[in-house]
């Protein structure tokens, strides 16, 4: 998503700056579910809980690697409503 490219540009100060206005959320989603494994989509683009398959699709490169994820992670309970975060 562009709000993590931008804080990760701007040397990872302070929060990952997004606002409920601008498209966080979708490109965040879309950015998550293409880096989970194909085993866990399922109908609507949610992510199953369960299953079993390789994770190898979730290393992600980098010199933050997974700490992109984590911070993306909590950009986005920011700015969702809790039915959306928890389905």
């Amino acid at each position: 998503p562009d709000a993590l490219t931008y804080w990760v540009r701007c040397g990872r100060k302070d929060n990952v700056n997004i606002s409920k206005s601008n498209d966080f959320a979708g490109e965040f989603r879309a950015w998550w579910n293409k880096l989970n494994p194909k085993w866990r989509l399922r109908v609507g683009g949610r992510l199953a809980i369960g299953g079993e398959g390789s994770w190898a699709s979730m290393a992600v490169p980098g010199t933050n690697g997974f700490v992109n994820v984590i911070a993306g992670l909590l950009a986005y309970r920011a700015v969702v409503e809790e039915e959306e975060w928890l389905a």
